[in-house]
């Protein structure tokens, strides 16, 4: 596509209106205007010609997947190529969506002829975790005479990843939490015997009966005890509530730093569970994913290792809320089907809703005959003890902290009611709520709970 350029505006605006001007007005000068306006669209003409397939020489490229944090400043580098003999001054702009900030909107680079690939970096910071593409590059190159402008749009197969932004968790989280480790010479605190079979042995004066293997005993004629250990891996699920509710934005404490106020709940289950997948992999233990809202979207069997950790990662990157009610007794049976050994399930959901949480209710009892289940919910905002914030100076502020207050016992009486269920129920703040979470399964692993 060829348009024209700055330059031919000015030199029409110049050179053109004057001549035409002056071939009617001056008598005598038809003729030598006419020659003038004739050599003035020929030069035009030589130089649209010659800049016509400037752009055919050039070719760009970029790496197949882009990893970005969001809302942090990031480059995705672009490589440069000239086949052809001219060098190339070439203006571009890659088609990035909406939601994406950059620091300029176009870039110029200099690309010299028969070179190697020159590389650009595009500064971008992504606003919206996810994944997008970018389609195409807009390239814009001057003719010879900088008289037109060549424009052409050139394919892209390129993915951006964003991910969630985890420093302020890295700040809260206790460094103790990403550094434990259950092996070596570390003395450990563990309350209990262990409950994992490790090996028969001779029965010493003192052994409870019940660890009698009576089989053995029988056929060595002698007293054989069982011998246990501490279960070292264990099967934990992270099971994250994409619904409605899970779009509302969280409640902080919005003095600090790291304050969360008017972010999605969503995007702290995300990142809690990011920070439990760091802590369950260095403790040994396999790490299961379990994202839905009325139906399971996503399912990830427990493992461990590294491919498995970025596999978990990648499954949660373009979850987001949908405007639907969760379906807690369709995940029961889908859990119950899929999960046949005891495992932990640390749900990260919202129950403040009457009807959701009697559904809940209902769902988990079954599950929490087999697994060990703990509910954990970002506190909403306006839920609390009332008077719990000073200031409060109309009658409408006053009305909102006894709504608070109601809601807040409302999850309490849920709390007493989950425990009978043997279900334990955590209302924590969003700041707090990976520490909550880490504590949590750290608290299990120790006492052996599980």
């Amino acid at each position: 596509m060829m348009v024209p350029s700055q330059r031919l505006l000015l030199v029409t605006g110049l050179c053109v209106v004057p001549l035409s001007t002056a071939a009617t007005m001056v008598p005598g000068a038809l003729a030598p205007c006419l020659c003038l306006l004739a050599l003035f669209l020929a030069v035009a003409a030589w130089d649209l010609r010659r800049g016509f397939r400037s752009l055919d020489p050039l070719s760009v490229s970029t790496p197949l997947t882009h990893r970005l944090i969001h809302r942090r400043p990031g480059v995705i580098p672009f490589e440069f190529r000239n086949a052809g003999r001219d060098s190339l001054t070439v203006r571009f702009c890659p088609e990035l969506p909406l939601h994406s900030a950059v620091h300029d909107i176009s870039a110029s680079i200099v690309v010299p002829p028969m070179s190697l690939p020159i590389a650009h970096r595009w500064e971008i910071v992504a606003q919206k975790r996810g994944t997008f593409d970018i389609p195409h590059i807009h390239l814009e190159s001057p003719s010879p005479l900088h008289l037109w402008d060549v424009r052409r749009t050139l394919p892209l197969v390129t993915e951006v990843r964003v991910y969630p932004n985890l420093e302020s968790e890295r700040r809260t989280v206790a460094a103790s939490f990403l550094d434990l480790r259950e092996t070596g010479i570390h003395s450990q605190n563990w309350i209990g015997r262990g409950r994992e079979f490790e090996k028969l042995r001779e029965y010493v004066p003192g052994d409870p009966v019940e660890d009698l293997h009576w089989k053995a005993t029988a056929r060595r004629g002698r007293p054989i005890t069982k011998a246990f250990q501490v279960e070292r891996t264990q099967e934990v699920y992270v099971v994250i509530d994409a619904s409605r509710l899970s779009g509302r934005p969280a409640a902080s404490d919005g003095g600090s730093e790291s304050s969360t106020s008017g972010e999605p709940m969503l995007e702290l289950n995300l990142r809690a569970a990011w920070m439990l997948s760091t802590v369950a992999s260095r403790q040994g233990d396999r790490l299961g994913i379990v994202a839905f809202d009325d139906q399971v979207r996503h399912f990830l069997r427990a493992r461990n290792g590294t491919s498995h950790f970025v596999s978990c990662r990648d499954s949660l990157l373009t979850l987001q809320p949908r405007p639907v009610s969760p379906d807690f007794s369709e995940l029961a049976a889908f859990l119950q089907i899929r999960l046949r050994q005891r495992a932990l399930l640390l749900f990260l959901t919202a129950l403040d809703d009457p009807l959701i949480s009697e559904e809940f209710a209902r769902a988990v009892e079954p599950l929490a005959r087999q697994h060990l289940v703990i509910v954990l919910q970002p506190r909403p905002p306006g839920i609390g003890p009332a008077f719990g914030s000073p200031g409060i100076a109309t009658q409408e502020e006053l009305f909102a902290e006894f709504a608070g207050q109601l809601r807040w016992l409302q999850l309490m009486t849920l709390e007493k009611k989950l425990a009978k269920l043997r279900t334990r129920f955590v209302l924590a703040e969003g700041d707090t709520l990976a520490i909550q979470l880490i504590r949590e399964y750290l608290n299990v692993k120790r006492r052996q709970l599980l």
